[in-house]
């Protein structure tokens, strides 16, 4: 026990410091990433057509330049590959800031009022092989990523419509920025905006950080796992402590023999482990050390105090005679651990049900994200813009729809671009085509398949081939007695388009493309829309829609369109997850179809659906590192209370084995000790936890303690039969 109690409390300080790692990484993280204590003030640009345009950017320079006011916007996302999250700041500065108080450099300098010019200059917490990079930023442990861009880079990434933070001097210098922003939109919109569009804030750019490890929580169940570890160890030194009264030793005496040296050994083993452990942790704080060290002497001095009191306690109050007879109190013992261990118990239960709660919600959450859990890898153009063919367009022309369909074939070949047209689903598009006779459908292409597969009514994903000359439908099986009439609607369709695609915009012949071919597929298939505005009540699932799959062989120039920043068809992988090298790449090709001046950038999808899977991440990982938590303790209890059975019932243990009897026989007062436990752990929950949660939970927990208990058994029974033989009957 002795050596039991020596292991625990290393373990159990090295954990106390693991914990403050895992605290003071997520503190100093967010702190980083959080620049609410500087810039104070937020302001919004709405995501609509005329303000969401980035070339409403200089204007927004030009007014924080004219009103002496800092901007900064944050954009924080999950990398599934990394399992990091990856944080993205975006300054413009005209003057000092204060934003370099909590942000520290190691290596370089910081960016300054000077460098907004220079748009490719950043700094971060990663070095990189650029001389763009500026400064690296201190980052205690290392995980995770915030770099700090010129503005000019947001545009390039993500939208310009979203949440932006401003340090200004006061509060009536943040209304002049506002007011003269407003001004600057409506003259050169020609609307009337008012201040209150963009003062109102329809969420925060504060990013969320869940505490991963909860010091409070751990030290309460380390700590009374430790007091009660701690009494099963005087019961096995109750004879060793009567000698030493009898050969004259104080009880003060006792205990410094007995414990105060052992536990004081234990703490400075401990804190001498971790020293090692430190020079591995990236950039670490002096604070953090304090931190680890302080905590961990307190909790030393908390558990010296109490158990230096317990021993002194039980060394005076022992019975020499009795003791030296080998009668240990063991009875009390046991009952206090049963107390502990319901009290615990039903603590877990109620922390337990409470988790599974939150995790049946985050579960739900997850679900309706799982989807774009991978959309970091892809890009958007956003905004389509009619550029120099803003004439033609307003004379009736359509001089992107040429351009946009041989790209299709490049983004297709060179990027395996994800198309994928389900605006019809879109509420606005429900409405409008409501009671008219149109056959609904979604148009895909091979590479979305192999994304997000459909399946035949084999239940066999369905690949089609780029080569495939002629119309594929995917259709529900239960539209099988509706074969002729699909047939007729999409052959007819498939005419139109096809008179268009040779007559109008005289290209290559592909009469082959009006023939249709009809693959059924299972029931009950929910398509993923890569759409937010399409059923967003069902996860942007669309159930059982008919699907046309365009092939590089098959596809007539009305099949492809790309001319609304409403509706993104195009998701292009991007390189590295790098929207710049990517569109660089993709420049030269824009070019030589005149489309650079309506796709100028290329951004990452959705922004607030990324922050979203990062928020759900961060919880699922706290969740995850409690119920852990909570398993070890269970653990624990059952080993001190099977152990302590034991030593109180040895010797019936010995003599019920060596006679034969059964299993549970012999055991029966173990068992008996754990229907009581349980018993009276299933009333407290009943009495104090949701019954729907609670009873699958209980269940769950009996049988892994049953199972367990089993184990251990075995394990003390070939023990005590060692003891025993050395002892004597």
């Amino acid at each position: 026990m002795k050596r039991f109690l020596a292991l625990y409390g290393l373990i159990m300080f090295c954990i106390f410091a693991v914990a403050n790692y895992y605290d003071y990484q997520l503190e100093s993280y967010a702190k980083l990433v959080n620049p609410a204590e500087v810039y104070t003030y937020e302001f919004e640009i709405p995501n609509d057509f005329l303000n969401s345009d980035p070339k409403h950017l200089e204007g927004l320079k030009e007014v924080a330049l004219k009103n002496q006011v800092n901007i900064i916007r944050t954009v924080s996302h999950y990398d599934n590959r990394t399992e990091n999250t990856l944080t993205d700041a975006y300054l413009y500065l005209t003057t000092d800031t204060r934003l370099y108080e909590h942000v520290k450099i190691t290596e370089g300098r910081i960016l300054q009022p000077n460098d907004m010019d220079s748009q490719d200059f950043f700094i971060s917490t990663k070095p990189k092989n650029s001389e763009k990079q500026k400064g690296v930023i201190r980052n205690f442990g290392g995980n995770n990523t915030y770099s700090i861009h010129v503005i000019d880079r947001l545009i390039h990434n993500y939208t310009y419509s979203g949440n932006y933070r401003i340090e200004a001097e006061s509060q009536e210098h943040y209304n002049q920025f506002i007011a003269d922003y407003v001004s600057y939109i409506n003259h050169t919109t020609g609307e009337d905006f008012s201040k209150e569009m963009y003062t109102t804030i329809t969420r925060s750019n504060q990013i969320e950080f869940n505490q991963a490890l909860d010091i409070e929580l751990i030290s309460i169940f380390l700590i009374s796992i430790f007091l009660l570890t701690f009494l099963f160890y005087l019961v096995t030194r109750t004879k060793e402590l009567a000698v030493m009264k009898l050969n004259g030793y104080s009880n003060m005496a006792v205990s410094w023999k007995i414990f105060i040296l052992f536990f004081t050994k234990i703490f400075t083993i401990s804190s001498i482990i971790l020293i090692p452990w430190m020079f591995f942790i990236e950039d670490i704080h002096v604070e953090f050390i304090q931190q680890v060290y302080v905590t961990n002497f307190i909790i030393f001095v908390v558990l010296f105090v109490i158990l230096t009191g317990l021993s002194f306690l039980y060394s005076k109050n022992i019975s020499i005679e009795s003791a030296i007879k080998g009668n240990k109190p063991i009875g009390i013992i046991a009952l206090i651990n049963m107390i502990g261990k319901i009290a615990i118990s039903i603590v877990m239960l109620v922390i337990a049900v409470s988790l599974i709660s939150n995790l049946e919600e985050m579960n739900r959450k997850q679900n309706s994200l799982e989807n774009w859990s991978d959309f970091y890898m892809y890009g958007v153009f956003h905004p389509v813009k009619s550029g120099e063919d803003i004439h033609a367009i307003r004379n009736g022309e359509y001089p992107l729809d040429l351009p946009t369909y041989e790209l299709y074939s490049y983004l297709n070949q060179e990027f395996k671009a994800l198309y994928i047209d389900s605006d019809i689903y879109t509420e606005e598009s429900l409405e409008a085509n409501a009671g008219n006779s149109h056959i609904r459908y979604i148009t895909v292409n091979p590479n979305y398949l192999a994304a997000y597969p459909i399946v035949d009514t084999e239940e066999n994903p369905i690949h089609i081939s780029e080569n495939v000359e002629h119309t594929v439908l995917l259709v529900p099986e239960q539209y099988k007695d509706k074969e002729d009439t699909n047939v007729h609607y999409f052959t007819s369709m498939r005419e139109d388009f096809y008179t268009l695609h040779n007559e109008l915009y005289n290209r290559t012949d592909k009469a082959k493309s009006i023939e249709i071919e009809i693959i059924y597929t299972k029931e009950d298939q929910e398509i993923f829309s890569m759409n937010p505005n399409v059923m967003p009540d069902n996860n942007n699932m669309i159930v059982d829609p008919i699907v046309q799959v365009i092939t590089e062989a098959n596809a007539l120039v009305p099949d492809t369109h790309y001319t609304s920043s409403s509706n993104q068809t195009f998701f292009i992988q991007l390189i590295e997850q790098d929207t710049e090298s990517t569109y660089n790449k993709m420049l030269p090709v824009l070019q030589e179809y005149g489309l650079d001046d309506n796709f100028p950038y290329l951004i990452q999808t959705n922004e607030v659906i990324l922050s979203e899977i990062n928020d759900l991440k961060q919880e699922a990982t706290t969740t995850s590192y409690i119920l852990l938590l909570l398993f070890i303790l269970i653990v624990l209890l059952l080993f001190q209370n099977i152990y302590l059975q034991f030593e109180r019932n040895k010797y019936e243990f010995f003599l019920r084995k060596i006679y034969g009897n059964p299993f549970l026989s012999k055991y029966k007062k173990v068992f008996i000790l754990l229907v009581t436990t349980l018993l009276l752990e299933f009333i407290g929950g009943v009495i104090l936890i949701e019954i729907r949660y609670f009873l699958t939970l209980f269940i769950a927990k009996m049988l892994i303690e049953t199972c367990l208990m089993i184990l251990l058994i075995r394990y003390f029974e070939r023990k005590n039969t060692i003891q025993v033989l050395k002892e004597g009957v």
